[in-house]
């Protein structure tokens, strides 16, 4: 018997465990849920490993919704959950939590295509929070090139191929374009702190040059951003050399300094406001 088939008669036999389970943990009253979501966990995440098992755990997501597998946990009101937390939960946590965290996203992705519903959360809030999810593990979705200690977490490869079956579904454009508009959104802030948006635009240069995805008008987008930050400026878009450029900056600099430099428009109105003021209080004190 092949290798394919060994992993084929796996997934069929762990698919009936799993069914067995997720009855078990539905009909468990509130006190034994935890003890039977355990061994639900232990299933699911030995069903990931196995060829096709993102895929079967997808179909099972909303029926172990309803069966209570996230039963007083963080994960039971999917419209607080919080996008920039899952890269931890899926690379630190311990393996039954990481494997909690990839049900709930295969549930939100059920809802995003409306294969599943819950009360409170819409297919369009399930899209959108996928859609940041993917953002911030955008250099995951497009497998870039890692060593075996930054993919980390019990998981292992397997959260790379869960984040990009979620990805297959929501579109690799809408991943970026998301990713845009959280920097564009950050720089909006004018931030002293600019590392987080420093990060995020070098994944997107690194993505962008590894991955054969179709993007659309998102890349144009994108290439401003990447623009910004690696492109050369005003003083040596020419490239003429260390010497010329030093030149070019003590310009730059002695202009900066410069006290003769005529003031600017808005500092002329700020002066001239400031002068009315001052006569207006001296007829007051008269």
């Amino acid at each position: 018997m092949s290798e394919i088939e060994n992993a084929s008669e796996s997934l069929v036999s762990l698919e009936a465990t799993l069914a067995e389970a997720a009855a078990q943990l539905e009909q468990a009253n509130p006190i034994t849920k935890a003890e039977y979501g355990v061994y639900v966990l232990d299933i699911a995440g030995r069903l990931l490993r196995c060829e096709g098992g993102i895929e079967c755990l997808y179909r099972w997501a909303p029926a172990l919704d309803r069966a209570g597998i996230f039963h007083n946990s963080d994960w039971d009101k999917p419209a607080t959950l919080i996008t920039a937390l899952v890269r931890n939960t899926l690379e630190q946590a311990d393996q039954a939590t990481a494997t909690l965290e990839c049900i709930n996203q295969l549930r939100i992705l059920a809802i995003a295509n409306e294969v599943n519903w819950k009360p409170g959360f819409s297919s369009e809030q399930a899209r959108h929070y996928l859609t940041q999810v993917l953002a911030h593990n955008v250099g995951r979705v497009f497998n870039l090139s890692k060593t075996e200690a930054q993919r980390g977490g019990p998981l292992g490869d397997v959260v790379d191929d869960l984040l990009q079956f979620v990805a297959s579904h929501i579109g690799y454009e809408d991943i970026l374009g998301s990713l845009c508009d959280e920097i564009w959104r950050l720089l909006g802030e004018r931030p002293i702190q600019v590392e987080g948006a420093k990060s995020m635009i070098t994944q997107i240069a690194i993505s962008l040059a590894q991955s054969d995805q179709p993007l659309g008008d998102t890349r144009i987008g994108a290439d401003r951003l990447i623009s910004a930050l690696f492109g050369p400026t005003q003083g040596c878009r020419d490239d003429p050399g260390v010497v010329v450029y030093r030149e070019r900056l003590e310009a730059m600099d002695s202009h900066r300094r410069s006290p003769s430099s005529p003031p600017s428009k808005q500092a002329a109105k700020l002066k001239k406001s400031k002068r009315k003021a001052a006569k207006k209080s001296r007829r007051k004190n008269r």
